[in-house]
């Protein structure tokens, strides 16, 4: 009898799909740098009069809703690019995972926040601003500037964690985890301008977000190079 001959296995092409998955994090960070710059611009700040939030949420409201699908859409690449990062993060920490475990559940909470301020605002833009005066337009849509405002507290908490594993482990280029640390500590300290969101404490929450963007296109890009290596 003669033994089974084992045929070797087809190598995965190099353009799989589990290969492009990094990229996930530099689509985010391009939606959102798009969105800072302008691309998407439109829409009422906080500190704006209560009649000109109104006017915005109901003379705009086809354009508002356009702009917070792109912004769902960063969602979804955001939860992509955290499940790479953390997968291999946790296999650089060892057997403890605290850091990377930190990092997942800060990271998914801050979206969520993030995708729920969305979510508030896409309501308020198709149907709550026509059915309702001004003063009820003003509250909900504070509510959700509120929610956008904590959701930096965990996406810097996300940062911290995952930036000091990479400045201890090395798993990614060093000034990475120096760069996070940075952007997170200023993220956290962004996250208390609730009270007032043109006050002092906006510099470091506009500081770390564009740091955020920075910081998550940089690894996309480098494990991205690493995948397809």
């Amino acid at each position: 009898m003669q033994p089974a001959i084992s045929t070797p296995r087809s190598e995965s092409p190099r353009l799989s799909l589990q290969r492009l998955m990094p990229a996930a994090g530099g689509l985010f960070s391009i939606v959102l740098a798009a969105a800072l710059v302008g691309l998407f611009a439109g829409g009422a700040e906080p500190n704006d009069p209560v009649s000109s939030i109104a006017k915005t949420l109901t003379g705009e409201s086809t354009g508002l809703l356009v702009r917070y699908q792109f912004q769902l859409a960063a969602s979804g690449l955001f939860i992509v690019f955290l499940g790479q990062l953390v997968s291999l993060l946790a296999a650089a920490e060892g057997e403890k995972q605290q850091l990377s475990r930190i990092a997942l559940a800060s990271g998914v909470v801050g979206i969520a926040l993030v995708t729920l301020t969305n979510a508030i605002n896409a309501a308020l833009a198709t149907s709550i601003a026509q059915a309702s005066g001004d003063g009820a337009i003003w509250a909900v849509f504070q509510v959700g500037q509120a929610i956008f405002t904590f959701a930096a507290m965990f996406l810097g908490i996300f940062l911290l964690s995952a930036s000091e594993l990479i400045r201890r482990t090395a798993v990614l280029p060093r000034w990475l985890g120096y760069l996070g640390l940075v952007a997170g500590a200023a993220y956290v300290a962004g996250s208390f301008s609730v009270a007032d969101q043109r006050g002092p404490l906006a510099i470091p929450a506009l500081f770390g977000f564009v740091l955020f963007i920075a910081w998550c296109f940089a690894i996309s890009v480098v494990m991205l190079v690493r995948r397809l290596d």
